[in-house]
């Protein structure tokens, strides 16, 4: 997620005032960067610590996947991409807001949830 998402630059003018047409400088960037996030929304990416867990982030929601090959048997502990901004609810558990980590049970094979994502602060 980019960076200049958050907050948005309301307070500044739209337009120019030398030139009186086109952007400034700061909704440019603001632009680019809705842009940037567009052209990420449909890219799966894998977590860096279980290759079972996928997810697509698509501004602040993001969309996760647990598919392992076959049921671990044990209870795997994974780190989430992003801190949670909202309390959520994944494989029959409630986790609060500003949650990590998640613990799947080892006899889930296949499971989908989202949550809502901390946003960065510049």
């Amino acid at each position: 997620m980019s960076q200049n998402l958050f907050p948005i630059p309301v307070a500044t003018p739209l337009q120019s005032k030398e030139s009186g047409t086109g952007f400034t400088i700061t909704w440019q960037r603001y632009f680019k960067a809705i842009g940037d996030d567009l052209m990420e929304a449909n890219l799966i990416k894998d977590s860096a610590d279980q290759k079972a867990f996928k997810y697509v982030l698509n501004g602040v929601h993001c969309d996760c996947n647990w598919a392992p090959s076959a049921a671990l048997g044990v209870p795997a502990v994974v780190n989430l991409p992003f801190t949670s901004a909202l309390p959520f609810s994944a494989f029959g558990t409630v986790y609060p807001a500003g949650t990590t980590q998640i613990t799947i049970p080892g006899t889930s094979a296949f499971e989908q949830f989202f949550y809502i994502i901390q946003p960065a602060r510049a």
